[in-house]
Parts: C-alpha cells; structure tokens; sequence
C-alpha cells in the first residue's frame, strides 16, 4: 500500500522495494539454485528478449523496459521462493510476518479509507492503490488471513472490518469473495471444535449474532456508502458495459496471440498487449463503443488486458504461460493436501477474479502467491539422531569373583538281582 505510490512513471517504492529483498535472498540463491534452476530462469529471460526483437520487426513495437524489469525479477522472486521453500523451513517465517502486518495494515487502509470518503467526498476508496480493484484483493486477503492467523476471538473483528473497506472501494469483485468468504467466517465463529471450550463457544456465538446484526444495520442504515451495492442493483448499462469491455478485451488478446506463429510461440511481449493491438489486423472497432476512453488509451499503450491469465497467455511465451499454470496447479494440489481450508476458498476466489481483472502488474500479487506458497511447503527437518557415547569402563570398581564350584549330584547304583527261574 505505502509501497505503491509511484515515484516517476512506473517506478513505485514497491520496485525498489522488490530489487532489495532480492538482493538480500541471493546468498540462499546461491546456496540452494542448482544447474537447472539457473537454465530455467536464463531460458525465460531468452524466450523474452526473442519476443521483444521479433515483436519489433513485424509490429514496430519494442519491449518496454520497465516491464521487462519488472516481470524478469516477479518470475526470480517466485522461482527462488519455491526452490528455498524445499530446503528453508519459511512456512513459520511467512506466518509471522503476515500475522505482524494484519494489525497496522487495517489501521493505515482505515485511515485511507476515511480520508477518501469523509474528508474528501469520494464516492469510492482506492486505499492508496492506483486502482479500486487491486485494493479490493488485497483488503480481501486479509479478511481470510485474519481468519487464518490470528489466534485471539479479535481475529474476527479484524477480518469482518477488512471485508466492510472492500464493499467500500466500488469494485464488483468484492461479491465474488464474499461468497467463498461466508463459509470459513461461519465455521470459525460456530465450530465447538475450533472454540476448544463451552465458554469460548457461547462467547463467539454471540460474538457472531452481534456481528452479523450490526453489520446488517450498518449497511442498511448507511447506503451511501456502499455504492458497489447500487452498481449491482441499478438498471443502468454501465456496470454491463464494464463487463462486455473486459470481455473484448480478452477477445482481443487471444486473437492477437493467435495471429501469427510468432505470436503464438513468444508472445507480444511483457506489457505490450494495447500498443501490439492498435498496429495488428485485429478489428477492435466495437470496443470504442462500449469504452471509448479505454478505446483511445490502446493507440497510447496504457489499455491492460484486464485479465491476469490472458495476460500471461497472450504476452508471454508459450514457457511462461506453462510455467504459471503449473505453479497454480502446485499451490491448489498442496493446500488441499495441507487441508487449509480458508487458504484454498481465497485461492478460488482469486483465481476467478483475477480471471476477469489484471493483477500481474503489481507487486502485492506476487507478495500473495509468495504467502502461499509459503504455506504450502513440504520441507521437513532432518531428523538427527545422536549416537550413544560407550561408557567408559573403571577396571578398578570392576570385581571379579570366582565361580563357586557346583557339586553334581552322585547317583547310586543299585545292584540288579537276577531271580532263579521257577521251574514247574
């Protein structure tokens, strides 16, 4: 959040907060990357740098070089996590971080909050991002983590009030965690098992009673601030038109990656979706008269996809898209082997709202992915098993007495005597 204001262009604090923590993770990079980690990560940057110098003679685009940056250190920084979590125990580590942020990151995104609505007069909050919909993921991750981590009965306090800030940014993809969000919330609050004891129990459920009623109240008592609930509801076209917008958009992008067999291979290149768009045969005519904003934006290059799969899909390599699903695949197999309920209900939700939005572009998307993965890893400590020392032995308390000897027994023979035979 701090993180993301922007200090020249796309250069935000969060970038040179990215080149840091990687500089400080190379000495386990080192340690731990072996020949094919290395191969892997030089081929991504290869197929690239391919992408950029083919893009440039059949669209007169070349590569961006601050996406370029960008994603090259993103696939870094998610490599180098997944291979030290093999051999690193960063499951507690990751745990504590998150759990130490989750306090001062609703006290900071609450104060933004007030200062966008009451102060100012918005109708919306970003929360200090650059957009509505990434502060909706990022307040809706704490509201599940809050129920995750948390230990104490303010765990839910804490989460209810990340996911009220949600409905407050205007974003539609609030009701699509909220859906995956009622289930892990209910079950924290009315589980005798999770409570431990009768009393704790009796207390959450009022607990619960009191939150459901009195967020219930609020929203209803309070409807001007929850205009994401008038764009659902009213009958206007523009939440409609949003939508059909996105949809080209990805339209667009698979047609674009699909226009040629360099396209297909490479893709168009990190970022490069709007300006490879307005110099292809693809016909986006009728985008501009949904959006006709967003429709001029493409001839500047500042139109997204608006979908992180399709991104990954239509600017990147063929590599590169493989490699992202296969670690999407890692981190649903684990956390349901790991049974981590409320983990894999925010992984659903995300998965379907980062589907229809672009999060690949920003910093916190990959802090999320690092936190699952994180959480999903398999290392274990080595058993070490001490050997036992002999003990020494003192020769002097050491004594040895004879055997007494052991008299065996003597049997006495009697003497047969043969009888005379009876002659009759």
């Amino acid at each position: 959040m701090v993180f993301g204001y922007k200090i020249s262009g796309r250069l935000a604090i969060s970038n040179l907060f990215q080149v840091v923590s990687l500089v400080v993770v190379i000495p386990l990079i080192l340690k731990y990357y072996r020949l094919k980690d290395y191969i892997l990560f030089i081929w991504l940057i290869t197929l690239t740098l391919i992408s950029g110098y083919g893009i440039f003679f059949i669209y007169d685009y070349f590569i961006n070089a601050s996406h370029f940056i960008f994603f090259t250190l993103s696939f870094l920084s998610l490599q180098a996590v997944y291979v030290i979590s093999r051999k690193e125990d960063i499951k507690q580590l990751a745990i504590k971080a998150t759990r130490l942020l989750i306090m001062p990151t609703l006290l900071y995104l609450t104060y933004m909050g007030i200062v966008d609505i009451f102060l100012k007069g918005a109708p919306y909050s970003y929360f200090g991002f650059d957009d509505k919909s990434h502060a909706v993921i990022v307040l809706c991750f704490y509201a599940f983590v809050s129920l995750s981590l948390m230990k104490s009965n303010l765990k839910f306090i804490a989460s209810v009030a990340f996911m009220i800030l949600a409905f407050l940014t205007g974003s539609r993809l609030v009701f699509i965690f909220v859906i995956f969000y009622i289930s892990p919330l209910l079950i924290n609050l009315f589980s005798l098992k999770r409570a431990k004891n009768y009393l704790n129990f009796y207390f959450r459920t009022l607990l619960g009673v009191f939150i459901i009623t009195g967020v219930t109240y609020f929203i209803v008592n309070n409807p001007e601030l929850f205009k994401v609930l008038e764009r659902v509801t009213s009958q206007e076209s523009n939440s409609s038109d949003s939508t059909q917008a996105h949809m080209y958009l990805i339209k667009y992008g698979i047609l674009l990656k699909m226009e040629n067999v360099f396209n297909f291979i490479f893709g168009v290149t990190p970022g490069g979706f709007a300006s490879v768009l307005a110099n292809s045969k693809v016909n986006f005519m009728e985008f501009g008269l949904i959006d006709p904003r967003g429709y001029l934006k493409i001839f500047t290059g500042e139109t997204p996809m608006h979908s992180t799969l399709f991104s990954f899909y239509t600017e990147f390599s063929v590599v590169h898209f493989i490699f992202y699903i296969a670690l999407l695949t890692f981190i649903l197999k684990r956390l349901i082997k790991c049974r981590l309920g409320t983990e894999i209900l925010f992984f659903a939700a995300m998965l379907i709202a980062t589907t229809f939005y672009s999060s690949n572009n920003e910093l916190f998307f990959y802090f999320i992915l690092f936190y699952l993965i994180s959480m999903v890893s398999d290392y274990k400590k080595p058993v070490i098993v001490k050997k036992s020392k002999p003990r020494s032995i003192n020769k002097k308390s050491i004594t040895i007495e004879k055997p007494v000897p052991v008299e065996e027994p003597v049997i006495e023979e009697k003497p047969v005597v043969e009888k005379e035979p009876v002659l009759i």
